[in-house]
C-alpha cells in the first residue's frame, strides 16, 4: 500500500509540505526540479499542490540520493 497524504486541504505552504513529506526545504525544491512539479505562486506565497505531494510519495523514482 502507498503512502497517502487525506486530507481536505488541497494546497500546502512549502513549511506545511515539508513537515508532511519530513523533507528539508532544498529537499524538497530538488525533488520537485527532478518530477518536473511546480509550486503554484499566489501573489508572494508559495503553495504545494496536494496531488503533486501525493506523487512525490507514491513515487520511489523520486526518492533522491547524495551524490
Amino acid at each position: 500500500m502507498s503512502d497517502v497524504i487525506r486530507t481536505s486541504q488541497l494546497a500546502f505552504s512549502t513549511s506545511e509540505a515539508c513537515r508532511m513529506l519530513s523533507i528539508s526545504r532544498s529537499t524538497l525544491y530538488k525533488v520537485a526540479r527532478q518530477n518536473n512539479i511546480k509550486p503554484a505562486k499566489l501573489g508572494t506565497a508559495t503553495r504545494w499542490r496536494l496531488n503533486d505531494l501525493n506523487r512525490l510519495l507514491d513515487d520511489p523514482a523520486s526518492q533522491t540520493t547524495t551524490a
